[in-house]
Protein backbone atom coordinates (compact mmCIF):
# COMPACT_ATOMS: atom_id res chain seq x y z
CA UNK A 1 0.00 0.00 0.00
CA UNK A 2 1.33 3.38 -0.98
CA UNK A 3 1.58 6.20 1.55
CA UNK A 4 -0.82 9.05 0.85
CA UNK A 5 0.73 12.23 -0.49
CA UNK A 6 0.23 15.46 1.37
CA UNK A 7 -2.29 17.85 -0.16
CA UNK A 8 -0.98 21.03 -1.73
CA UNK A 9 -2.42 24.18 -0.20
CA UNK A 10 -2.33 27.73 -1.45
CA UNK A 11 0.15 29.53 0.80
CA UNK A 12 -0.92 32.71 2.52
CA UNK A 13 1.42 35.60 3.22
CA UNK A 14 2.64 36.07 6.78
CA UNK A 15 0.50 38.44 8.85
CA UNK A 16 3.19 40.33 10.71
CA UNK A 17 6.62 39.89 9.22
CA UNK A 18 9.24 40.64 11.85
CA UNK A 19 11.40 43.68 11.26
CA UNK A 20 15.04 42.92 10.61
CA UNK A 21 16.91 42.95 13.89
CA UNK A 22 20.37 44.16 14.69
CA UNK A 23 22.27 40.89 14.74
CA UNK A 24 25.48 42.24 16.22
CA UNK A 25 24.42 43.67 19.56
CA UNK A 26 21.02 42.96 21.07
CA UNK A 27 18.83 45.97 21.74
CA UNK A 28 15.94 45.96 24.19
CA UNK A 29 12.52 46.64 22.74
CA UNK A 30 11.02 48.16 25.85
CA UNK A 31 10.30 51.86 26.09
CA UNK A 32 10.55 52.29 29.85
CA UNK A 33 13.88 51.24 31.29
CA UNK A 34 12.52 51.63 34.83
CA UNK A 35 10.10 48.70 34.50
CA UNK A 36 11.05 47.17 31.12
CA UNK A 37 7.39 47.73 30.17
CA UNK A 38 6.24 45.26 32.85
CA UNK A 39 4.73 47.87 35.18
CA UNK A 40 7.01 46.83 38.05
CA UNK A 41 10.28 48.60 38.89
CA UNK A 42 13.06 46.17 37.97
CA UNK A 43 15.69 47.70 40.27
CA UNK A 44 13.50 48.15 43.34
CA UNK A 45 16.47 47.46 45.64
CA UNK A 46 17.69 50.94 44.69
CA UNK A 47 14.70 52.61 46.35
CA UNK A 48 13.46 50.25 49.07
CA UNK A 49 15.59 49.57 52.14
CA UNK A 50 15.64 45.97 53.34
CA UNK A 51 13.65 44.69 50.39
CA UNK A 52 12.16 41.27 51.04
CA UNK A 53 12.24 39.06 47.91
CA UNK A 54 8.73 37.84 48.76
CA UNK A 55 7.32 41.37 48.64
CA UNK A 56 5.84 42.47 45.32
CA UNK A 57 7.94 44.85 43.29
CA UNK A 58 6.74 48.45 43.46
CA UNK A 59 4.78 49.85 40.56
CA UNK A 60 6.42 52.12 38.01
CA UNK A 61 5.08 55.67 38.09
CA UNK A 62 7.29 57.22 35.41
CA UNK A 63 5.51 59.85 33.32
CA UNK A 64 4.81 58.45 29.89
CA UNK A 65 4.82 54.82 31.06
CA UNK A 66 1.40 53.26 31.34
CA UNK A 67 2.55 49.69 31.88
CA UNK A 68 1.40 49.65 35.52
CA UNK A 69 -2.10 50.96 34.78
CA UNK A 70 -3.66 47.50 35.04
CA UNK A 71 -2.20 46.96 38.51
CA UNK A 72 -3.15 50.26 40.18
CA UNK A 73 -6.21 49.08 42.12
CA UNK A 74 -4.75 45.79 43.38
CA UNK A 75 -3.19 47.15 46.57
CA UNK A 76 0.38 46.88 45.31
CA UNK A 77 3.24 49.15 46.38
CA UNK A 78 2.59 52.48 44.67
CA UNK A 79 4.81 54.71 46.86
CA UNK A 80 7.64 55.47 44.43
CA UNK A 81 7.22 58.96 42.93
CA UNK A 82 7.49 59.57 39.20
CA UNK A 83 10.69 61.60 39.66
CA UNK A 84 12.45 58.58 41.20
CA UNK A 85 11.16 56.32 38.42
CA UNK A 86 12.50 58.83 35.90
CA UNK A 87 15.91 58.76 37.61
CA UNK A 88 15.94 54.95 37.52
CA UNK A 89 14.96 55.08 33.85
CA UNK A 90 17.80 57.49 33.03
CA UNK A 91 20.30 55.45 35.06
CA UNK A 92 19.26 52.23 33.29
CA UNK A 93 19.51 53.93 29.87
CA UNK A 94 23.02 55.12 30.72
CA UNK A 95 23.93 51.69 32.08
CA UNK A 96 22.62 50.05 28.92
CA UNK A 97 24.61 52.45 26.74
CA UNK A 98 27.77 51.62 28.68
CA UNK A 99 27.09 47.88 28.47
CA UNK A 100 26.51 48.13 24.72
CA UNK A 101 29.68 50.15 24.28
CA UNK A 102 31.72 47.60 26.28
CA UNK A 103 30.25 44.77 24.19
CA UNK A 104 31.15 46.65 21.02
CA UNK A 105 34.72 47.19 22.27
CA UNK A 106 35.07 43.49 23.12
CA UNK A 107 33.79 42.52 19.69
CA UNK A 108 36.11 45.01 17.98
CA UNK A 109 39.08 43.74 20.00
CA UNK A 110 38.28 40.15 19.03
CA UNK A 111 37.99 41.11 15.35
CA UNK A 112 41.29 42.97 15.53
CA UNK A 113 42.95 39.92 17.10
CA UNK A 114 41.59 37.60 14.43
CA UNK A 115 42.51 39.91 11.57
CA UNK A 116 46.17 40.22 12.55
CA UNK A 117 48.60 38.24 10.46
CA UNK A 118 50.15 35.13 11.88
CA UNK A 119 53.50 35.37 13.59
CA UNK A 120 55.56 32.99 11.45
CA UNK A 121 59.27 32.71 11.91
CA UNK A 122 61.80 31.81 9.18
CA UNK A 123 61.60 28.09 9.93
CA UNK A 124 57.81 28.15 9.57
CA UNK A 125 58.13 29.96 6.23
CA UNK A 126 60.67 27.41 4.93
CA UNK A 127 58.52 24.49 6.04
CA UNK A 128 55.46 25.96 4.33
CA UNK A 129 57.47 26.56 1.15
CA UNK A 130 58.70 22.94 1.14
CA UNK A 131 55.17 21.62 1.69
CA UNK A 132 53.87 23.75 -1.17
CA UNK A 133 56.63 22.55 -3.49
CA UNK A 134 55.98 18.90 -2.57
CA UNK A 135 52.24 19.30 -3.08
CA UNK A 136 52.83 20.97 -6.45
CA UNK A 137 55.23 18.19 -7.51
CA UNK A 138 52.67 15.52 -6.57
CA UNK A 139 49.98 17.39 -8.47
CA UNK A 140 52.21 17.75 -11.55
CA UNK A 141 53.07 14.04 -11.43
CA UNK A 142 49.40 13.07 -11.12
CA UNK A 143 48.47 15.26 -14.09
CA UNK A 144 51.37 13.86 -16.16
CA UNK A 145 50.36 10.25 -15.40
CA UNK A 146 46.69 10.88 -16.29
CA UNK A 147 47.48 12.44 -19.68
Amino acid sequence: MQAPTAPVFEKLPALNPRPPEDKEIWKPRWHCFCCHDSGFIVRSELVIDGLNPNDPDPLCNRNGCGAASGYRNLGLDDRIPSEVCQQIHEWEVQSWAETSHQKWLQTKERIDQLSQGSNRNDNDEREIKIRKENAQAELDLAVKNNV
